[in-house]
């Protein structure tokens, strides 16, 4: 034979083998289309998983982001002296190799009659940004600049009375966009340059200036007014008021860059005299004139984060790149003369944020992953119990080809080739439907569909083969010697591997991201679960058998009996029972830890019913708020210093807050997060000064003595890390009779709590107590801190994966109890043949069909139970929540208390009715359809 006709005879038979496995995946019609619809729907959820994950990601990066406010947010960086002015060159220099140049003006809308001034400075910046990694200059817009004078004191005409004031002459090219003048005029564009000879013979009529509506009420500036502001070297500006203007846009980010541009800053001294902070707009093309006094003026540059732009899977290497930036310096023109140019060095709080967001939705992926293993197996499973019953239409067929000489390999081969086309058409069904909507989440979109497409691949020649080569009956309940010596060692490696997973989780800290083993876990548990509850079977049945005799009626006989047999085919629904308890119950317990961990956690954030803000809050501010309706007691924070510390001979930085432990303690009676505040807090004898440290700073302080400015704290309490006073980590209380001993002096208060009373409404003592404070005030309440952590995305997609969790199994629950009994067809139809031919009524059949599987599913609930109230000690102390939380320290576990009898009552109801309608379905299969299949197919 030559070589050439023994290709063309195995390309035959491998053509033919094909055509076969396909011609086969075509003869049985319903069970191949269970076989694919259930591929399809697992693909699916499997397929659109990893994207919904990455963009709940993305939206817990950005949402964390977004916290912060954009002055701290965008990289910004500042250096004295003034922007060297100039048109931009427009070269490309200084841009490395495969960098992106574009005019700033063009990238930045400069205008036309600024480019001269402002296109070299900004070009320099533009190109500093192009310089930058992709993933770190794809989130960051083009760059802004303003140059602002320092803040000096704008001095009205003789014998005018005007409120004491510093203002800032800033130059800034985005002015005129911002900015709509509603009175006056927008400053002078065309004034004469000023030249050094002019500011060398006495008061320069320099700038017109532009002020906002408020800044010109509390300067008590009028429209037309000047005012002399005096410099170093004997230089001096009259400025005069052209105009006063509006905001464009209010909540335009860019106004946080120059906090004072809307509202001008007050600042109080000990005695209570006010001094307004405030910034005047000078036309920016006239930056060049600001040239005379370089040496008062710095230069502030600004990178936007476009938050809508960062991504959920380029965060770490943003923050990284960030925070790699953020250590450089960067090469920037200035005119400066009595100071050496340092160039920018650009900051962001931003990477902090990015890793606090990273840090939540690695949290989130943990326990998603985790609920998310107990439906895949269970989807495994039933998707098993489906290819046996095509596997139970090939036996006939395999047999008969052994007989005739068939070769078990190859008809191995062919059947797996039918469990895959079967496998495969429903996983790019579902991958298909996955890629139209949500989208494609990547390569992991693949990992679940390949895995349920390749399953039928291996279940159904494994099965076909062996009952082909079985001679007993195998649904008697008594399983052959070797088949209980397999089933004894699978048995016992189930419970030794969840022993080892428990073990290990037991052993381990708590985790940042997802974990394999602690994945593992509620698999491990469940699946010992689910070995207990098929073992228990028999054991009761037994019972049950032996008391049936001294009961009337055929059913109490039949139901044990047919209940014990082919207890293999009981695994799915058993598993499915399990899992679904074990999750629905670790839903509650998570959902409870974490709501009493934000409840708990938002109470101790603003420590009272309601947390005050304002710049400054005199003595009489501080009694109209104590007077109000309503406010049972206040205690203020009097004042708060940072300082440095020495714990051991090293430095340590931390805050000292100033207040009267007798007015906290009032605020604070009766709350469960009140601060302990010993009676010895105000002891002034010893030489130690007692004081309340912030766990943070405790554990750092740990055996050894704290000093600040050489004077010993005594510790004498512990107080969580997160406070209502400010957001230091690191911080000590100190009474007010104490406080000279470790800080100046001084009655600047700024923040207050507020107790209400039991009738009176927070929100509303919230709304008086900034009508009290002023404009510049903010309030806080325990809802408000509440609904925030609520309201994360990351937090959100967990409880959403946990109730889809649940849902997905109980769906699979009423699939995997319909196809047990289905399995059970063909010895039910002979058992029913007989039992009608004898005269049993038919209307009698649904008690005996619900044995087969009731027994099982009953004992596996309170075996699901178990798993379920031991999974949130074993899982949730290993999980980081304290991030879904807005703690430093992990929530105590909570089961749920009433919820959990519900969610047990509940997911009981949905068994019960899944295997009522199972049951009715089975009991309708007329004794004919039934005796007609077991003769097309054969008895097992």
């Amino acid at each position: 034979m030559t070589v050439s006709r023994r290709l063309r005879r195995q390309s035959a038979r491998t053509t033919s083998g094909a055509a076969l496995a396909l011609a086969a995946a075509s003869t049985a019609p319903a069970i191949s289309m269970f076989i694919v619809i259930l591929v399809a729907l697992v693909s699916y959820a499997g397929a659109a998983g990893p994207l919904l994950l990455q963009e709940a990601r993305t939206g817990t990066v950005r949402a964390a982001i977004d916290d912060v406010a954009p002055a701290e947010r965008d990289l910004t960086a500042s250096t004295r002296g003034i922007a060297t002015p100039g048109p931009a060159s427009g070269s490309a220099e200084s841009v490395p190799s495969g960098a992106a140049s574009a005019p700033p003006e063009a990238a930045f809308d400069l205008p036309s009659e600024l480019a001269p001034v402002w296109g070299a400075p900004l070009e320099q910046l533009a190109q500093t940004r192009a310089a930058l990694p992709e993933d770190l200059r794809g989130v960051l817009d083009p760059p802004r600049l303003v140059v602002a004078l320092d803040n000096i004191a704008a001095v009205p005409p003789a014998g005018a009375a005007r409120p004491a004031n510093r203002v800032m002459l800033t130059f800034d090219p985005d002015s005129p966009r911002r900015t709509r003048f509603v009175e006056g005029v927008a400053p002078d564009t065309t004034a004469p340059s000023i030249t050094p000879d002019e500011t060398a013979s006495g008061v320069v009529d320099a700038f017109s200036i532009g002020l906002s509506r408020v800044a010109a009420a509390d300067l008590a500036w009028p429209v037309g007014e000047s005012r002399t502001m005096g410099y170093p070297r004997g230089i001096a500006f009259k400025v005069t008021l052209s105009g006063i203007f509006e905001a464009a846009d209010p909540d335009d980010r860019e106004w946080d860059h120059v906090p004072t541009g809307l509202n001008p800053d007050v600042v109080y001294d000990g005695s209570g005299s006010a001094t307004y902070y405030a910034t005047a707009y000078a036309s920016p093309g006239r930056l060049s004139d600001a040239l005379v006094v370089p040496d008062s003026a710095a230069s502030v540059a600004w990178l936007p984060l476009a938050v809508d732009r960062e991504q959920g899977a380029t965060a770490a290497s943003v923050a990284a790149q960030l925070r790699g930036f953020a250590s450089t310096q960067v090469p920037f023109a200035v005119v400066v003369e009595r100071q050496q140019p340092t160039g920018l060095a650009f900051r962001s709080s931003s990477a902090n944020a990015i890793d606090a967001g990273i840090g939540r939705a690695d949290a989130m992926t943990a326990v998603v992953s985790l609920v998310a293993v107990g439906p895949v197996a269970v989807a495994i499973v039933a998707l098993a119990l489906t290819g046996r019953m095509l596997s139970t239409r090939r036996v006939g067929s395999v047999r008969l080809a052994r007989a005739r000489g068939g070769s078990m390999p190859r008809l191995a081969v062919l059947l797996a080739i039918e469990g895959l086309i079967l496998g495969g058409i429903g996983a790019t069904i579902g991958c298909l439907a996955a890629a139209v909507a949500p989208g494609w989440g990547g390569a992991a979109s693949v990992v679940i569909p390949l895995l349920v497409a390749l399953t039928p691949a291996v279940v159904v020649p494994v099965l076909t083969v062996h009952a082909a080569a079985q001679t007993a009956r195998s649904d008697l309940g008594v399983p052959a010697t070797a088949d209980a010596r397999r089933r004894l060692v699978a048995e016992a490696s189930v419970l030794v591997g969840a022993a080892v997973v428990v073990w290990l989780v037991a052993t381990r800290a708590t985790s940042d991201g997802v974990d394999p083993v602690l994945t593992m876990l509620p698999l491990a548990l469940a699946a010992a679960g689910c070995v207990f509850a098929l073992r228990l079977v028999p054991l009761v049945l037994s019972v049950i058998e032996r008391g049936a005799p001294s009961r009337s009626g055929l059913v109490g006989l039949l139901g044990p009996a047919r209940a014990r047999r082919d207890p293999a085919v009981r695994a799915a629904p058993v598993l499915a029972v399990v899992v679904g308890i074990a999750i629905a119950l670790f839903a509650v317990a998570f959902s409870e830890t974490v709501r009493t961990g934000i409840h708990t956690s938002a109470q101790a954030q603003v420590g009272a019913d309601v947390r005050l803000t304002a710049p400054y809050l005199p003595q009489d501010q501080l009694e109209r708020l104590a007077g109000l309706d309503g406010v049972e007691a206040t205690a203020p924070v009097y004042f708060d210093q940072r300082v440095d510390g020495e714990v051991g001979g090293q430095r340590v930085p931390l805050v000292v807050y100033v207040m009267d432990v007798e007015q906290l303690a009032a605020v604070q009676a009766g709350l469960p997060t009140a601060i302990a505040l010993p009676a010895t807090l105000r002891d002034r004898a010893g030489d130690a000064v007692p004081v309340v440290a912030s766990r943070a700073l405790a554990s750092r302080i740990g055996s050894s003595t704290l000093e600040i400015d050489g004077t010993v704290v005594d510790v004498v309490s512990e107080a969580p890390t997160v406070s209502p006073f400010g957001g230091a980590e690191s911080w000590v209380l100190v009474d007010r009779a104490n406080a000279e001993r470790l800080v100046r002096d001084r009655f600047a208060p700024s923040v207050v709590l507020v107790d209400v009373a039991t009738s009176a409404s927070a929100e509303e003592i919230a709304e008086a107590a900034r009508a009290v404070a002023g404009p510049e005030a903010s309030t806080t309440t325990p809802t408000d801190v509440r609904d925030r952590l609520r309201d994360d995305p990351a937090l959100i997609a967990v409880e959403t994966g946990l109730v889809a969790s649940v849902i997905a199994v109980a769906l699979l629950l009423g699939f995997a109890v319909g196809m047990t009994l289905v399995l059970g067809a063909a010895a039910r139809g002979r058992m029913l043949a007989l039992l009608g031919a004898l005269g049993y009524p038919r209307r009698r059949e649904l008690p005996l069909v619900a044995w087969e599987v009731g027994p099982a599913l009953l004992l596996a609930l309170p075996v699901g139970v178990g798993v379920g109230l031991v999974m949130p000690y074993l899982v949730l102390p290993s999980l980081d929540l304290s991030r879904f939380i807005g703690a430093a320290e992990q929530p105590a576990v909570h089961i749920g208390g009433w919820l959990s009898p519900v969610v047990i009552g509940a997911f009981l109801i949905v068994a019960v009715v899944a295997v009522a309608l199972a049951t009715a379905a089975a009991s309708r299969v007329s004794a004919a359809t039934t005796l007609r299949s077991i003769d097309e197919e054969g008895s097992p």
